[in-house]
């Protein structure tokens, strides 16, 4: 529910892709497609693509844009394709635009009406959801120069007019050239004529008949019934149009104007002009760019700082906001303290570290159950407190659980680096375990999952997520990450752990 220009801006900005850039790329597809498959084989494809309401969605769309080729294609008498093509993107447009700012606005009020309330007894239309009005066009003689209305109504006709001429540069092949533009030029005459007639026009009564017809068929049914009597591999293939906000000739910054001055004075918002529609989306992307650029510049000077071993009294954090424009800068905090073992606290910059010997690392790598009995030992001489691990996780994925795996000698024996393996693989079809060696057979997998088995072989550690219990309190605490490091260069480490040192923060 838009209650700023911006909102709206936004809006007419989308509707503009997704009519003029992503229906024709859509359809595009669906013309390739038929090459190589059928329409059930493109509908299931639809529906695992976009779910079951989006794809009948875009069944439709496609069926739309073909019927619009063919009616072209297939005209006679003294009409041209392009006057063909004119006359059906005129209908078109002029049908969008009773849809989007009367159809469905009045579908929403019928929702909820205007004194209705929301599930916690609130009324529906209260702060920022202001209530809307659908829009009708009138006749010139209906209407007084000046008056909202007349807005309105010169608001339609450039909708319809821009939206039309679109239209037509979607369909109009490459060979017009630079005559496709003068080709598809729309007047105001003739936009008004076709929204005269759309608007006039008695409700079609058909529709619930219709919906009923539907509901007794199943989405994946729906969806091949709209595309079977479709055969696009022979069709021409569409224009995909990218949005350009500098040039004036195109139409790009009239059209998104002119739907979102409609958007924005069905919900009571005062409407802007094209300059203003072309500050605020056309600004979207360079905006983000440069507050990257600004972010980044900011983080390298900090980077700079931390090479040159600056003290930590030098270093800052930033808050920007380059729309007020608003900069602050401020010494960093202390981290957040966390609960651990014993009620003592510990950062997201302290580890627990154990160090692969070289006696392991030549026996095939530390086993589970000599770095449960490790990180046991630590804990206990740490804080004199008993402890048993409970659970030990490499990010998503458990690798023990003392209440399924206690007594599991073979998983107990297994090398951590080897847990780590299978459980990164262990959704594949193809892992082939050997259960003597407990090895992993890789020749199957997919080059992604080889890529991350090859990135664990080259990383020097890996971090664990583990929860011991306190044996005195039968408490479960979580203890700061662990990290396994491998054997590396001969040398012998011990466990160790590591206490918090704010100047290396």
């Amino acid at each position: 529910f838009p209650y700023e220009i911006s909102h709206t801006i936004q809006w007419g900005r989308d509707l503009f892709d997704g009519l003029y850039n992503r229906r024709p790329t859509q359809f595009n597809a669906f013309r390739e497609a038929m090459s190589s498959m059928n329409t059930s084989e493109y509908a299931d494809s639809l529906i695992k693509t976009f779910g079951e309401d989006a794809s009948i969605d875009a069944a439709n769309e496609i069926s739309q844009d073909y019927s619009d080729i063919i009616e072209e294609e297939n005209c006679l008498g003294n009409q041209s394709r392009t006057e063909i093509l004119r006359e059906a993107s005129l209908k078109w447009a002029a049908q969008l635009a009773k849809k989007l700012f009367d159809e469905n606005i009045r579908a929403l009020l019928s929702q909820h009406p205007k004194d209705s309330f929301d599930d916690e007894g609130q009324p529906f239309w209260a702060g920022t959801r202001k209530v809307p009005k659908p829009l009708v066009f009138r006749a010139k003689m209906q209407r007084i120069d000046g008056t909202i209305e007349d807005s309105v109504n010169q608001h339609l006709i450039e909708f319809v007019r821009f939206g039309a001429r679109l239209r037509m540069e979607n369909f109009l092949s490459d060979s017009f050239g630079n005559d496709s533009t003068f080709l598809s030029d729309v007047t105001e005459e003739s936009a008004e004529t076709a929204l005269l007639k759309v608007f006039s026009a008695a409700e079609d009564g058909n529709h619930s008949c219709i919906a009923n017809q539907h509901e007794n068929n199943s989405i994946r049914l729906r969806v091949v019934k709209t595309l079977t009597s479709l055969c696009a591999r022979n069709s021409t293939k569409l224009n995909p149009i990218e949005f350009e906000k500098d040039d004036d000739s195109n139409g790009h910054v009239a059209f998104i104007t002119a739907a979102s001055n409609l958007r924005a004075i069905c919900y009571g918002i005062s409407p802007v002009d094209g300059m203003e529609t072309r500050r605020v989306a056309g600004r979207i992307v360079p905006a983000m760019i440069t507050t990257t650029g600004f972010v980044s510049a900011l983080s390298c000077i900090e980077m700079i700082k931390l090479l040159q071993n600056r003290s930590l009294n030098l270093y800052r954090n930033a808050f920007i906001n380059l729309a007020l424009p608003f900069f602050a800068f401020t010494a960093p905090l202390p981290p957040e303290g966390r609960r651990g073992l014993g009620g003592e606290a510990y950062t997201i910059w302290d580890r627990i570290i154990i160090k692969e010997s070289e006696k392991s690392s030549s026996a095939g790598g530390l086993t589970l159950r000599k770095f449960i009995k490790r990180i046991e030992k630590k804990t206990r001489g740490h804080s004199s407190i008993s402890t048993e691990v409970c659970s030990i996780s490499f990010g998503p994925y458990m690798l023990y659980a003392n209440f399924l795996h206690e007594g599991d000698d073979s998983l107990l024996d297994t090398s951590i680096i080897a847990l780590v393996k299978e459980a990164l693989i262990s959704d594949d079809d193809n892992l082939d375990l050997d259960d003597d060696m407990h090895a992993l057979n890789i020749e199957n997998l997919a080059d992604v999952e080889k890529q991350e088995l090859r990135l664990i072989d080259q990383k020097p550690f890996i971090d664990l997520s583990v929860s011991v219990e306190d044996l005195s309190t039968n408490e479960e605490v979580e203890l700061p990450p662990v990290r396994f490091v491998k054997w590396n260069q001969g040398i012998r480490y011990n466990v160790t752990f590591i206490c918090r040192h704010h100047s290396e923060v």
